[in-house]
């Protein structure tokens, strides 16, 4: 069975590209095969990123439609999908190819008569080697040893032996991650059957759209920070009514939220996107209490106070503070909401410190990494507080919030110096990032209340 990773980031299966396999099942040739590409037409790469042959490379319909694309992966990024056969002008050579066969082949090439025989001839993708590995190994230590100009090196050597299509039937010959393709050595030798954009790429998120778009609208976002793929699908009657699906690029494990209902399914079990699918239908109706969000004036008055701009329920903005060696950035949000008995009010404050490059320009950071070397958020419950009108009022909070950060950055410099006592020598690097980062985090904090907020006290 294979993964909703493999799934998510590899597109092979007749659920995932339909018309690609319609196509193939149609064409009783058995050698018709679907060759990808973000060529417009049908063309050679003249300058391709490999060092084989130049032509039009093709996997034939057995290959895929007993699912074999599974080894490969990016094919869903090619903008397009050509339905290709050969010819009635292709000449085609089957590399599962007997000695003989090879030997007259090189020596048909002008290549030396011991060219076969040599003990550094080698096959990169298995030590079992046949004929046919023997034959394409002895033509790229030839190429290696006489440095050959570029790939048309390959293609004028074929010519001369009168073939113009080679075939690999499965022995992972011409590339060990492709063990079943052809490749047409020039145009005559090919044939389109058909072409058409590949759409059916259908990742996930397009899966899951097909799945659920009536009801429920999507948003897709990367949390750099710690490297995950959020999915967060919002019913469009009811913006508490939603699940969520959260994707690592560190594991593959995959994180389903519907509603208060949670599951992961981890990469190193077996499931698939059906699974997932199947998990977020069966208990959708089941979901006794969905947050239904309050709206309110807390966020749109607190915009107003401090003269901050307000996205969404969220104040955010970036700063680069004279003398400091990085970008900052903070951001509130008002996090309040109805889910049946239950009432949540909160105001969440997040500060950060970005890794890369930035610059200043037009009253505004840019910078090129929004990943965090460091960062630190803290949580006000605002279940029984009113909403001020005054900008004193705010500040009552913003006090408090600030109050937390500083004591959640005590506890870190408790953590670190502990570390110390413990082994100064084994830790000495973490300890001296980790405090250069909390120093920064302070300044940080100093600058927001005295030069962002002005809160003096």
């Amino acid at each position: 069975m294979i993964t909703f990773k493999q799934h998510f980031l590899k597109e092979y299966t007749e659920e995932m590209m339909p018309r690609i396999f319609a196509a193939l099942k149609k064409d009783d040739n058995p050698y018709t095969g679907v060759h990808f590409t973000n060529w417009d037409i049908l063309t050679f790469n003249p300058k391709p990123s490999h060092y084989d042959p130049i032509g039009v490379y093709a996997f034939p319909k057995d290959w895929v439609l007993k699912n074999g694309l599974k080894q490969q992966s990016g094919f869903r990024n090619y903008k397009h999908a050509y339905i290709v056969k050969p010819s009635s002008n292709a000449k085609i050579l089957n590399l599962d190819m007997d000695e003989q066969t090879a030997r007259s082949l090189l020596k048909q090439m002008g290549l030396p008569d011991d060219l076969y025989d040599n003990p550094d001839v080698y096959h990169r993708s298995t030590k079992n080697i046949t004929p046919g590995h023997r034959f394409w190994g002895a033509l790229e230590y030839y190429n290696n040893q006489n440095r050959a100009p570029n790939n048309l090196w390959w293609n004028k050597l074929f010519k001369k032996t009168g073939y113009n299509v080679l075939l690999d039937p499965g022995l992972a010959i011409i590339h060990s991650n492709e063990p079943q393709q052809m490749v047409y050595l020039d145009r005559s030798s090919v044939e389109v059957v058909n072409m058409f954009s590949n759409e059916e790429k259908l990742s996930i998120i397009r899966r899951l759209m097909d799945a659920f778009a009536k009801e429920f609208r999507v948003r897709k976002e990367y949390n750099a920070y710690n490297k995950q793929t959020v999915y967060r699908f919002t019913n469009i009657k009811n913006d508490g009514f939603y699940f969520s699906i959260v994707i690592s690029d560190y594991d593959g494990d995959v994180d389903v939220s519907v509603g208060e209902i949670h599951k992961t399914f981890y990469e190193t079990n077996d499931f698939t996107i059906g699974d997932v699918i199947q998990y977020i239908k069966d208990n959708l109706p089941n979901i006794k209490r969905w947050a239904t969000p309050i709206q309110d004036d807390f966020m749109p008055n607190m915009s107003k106070a401090y003269g901050l701009k307000l996205e969404g329920n969220t104040i955010t903005k970036a700063y680069k503070p004279k003398g400091a060696d990085g970008l900052y950035t903070f951001n509130i949000t008002h996090d309040h909401y109805k889910a049946g008995d239950y009432m949540s009010n909160n105001l969440y404050f997040n500060i950060r410190k970005h890794k890369g490059k930035f610059k200043l320009g037009s009253g505004k950071v840019y910078t090129d990494d929004y990943s965090s070397s460091f960062q630190e958020s803290v949580r006000l419950d605002l279940t029984d507080a009113h909403i001020p009108k005054t900008r004193e009022g705010f500040d009552y909070y913003l006090e408090q919030l600030f109050q937390l950060l500083n004591q959640r950055l005590e506890a870190k410099k408790e953590n670190y110096q502990e570390t110390i006592k413990r082994d100064s020598l084994r830790y000495s690097s973490y300890v001296h990032s980790e405090k250069k980062s909390i120093e920064d985090m302070e300044k940080f904090i100093n600058f927001l209340k005295k030069r962002v907020f002005r809160i003096m006290s």
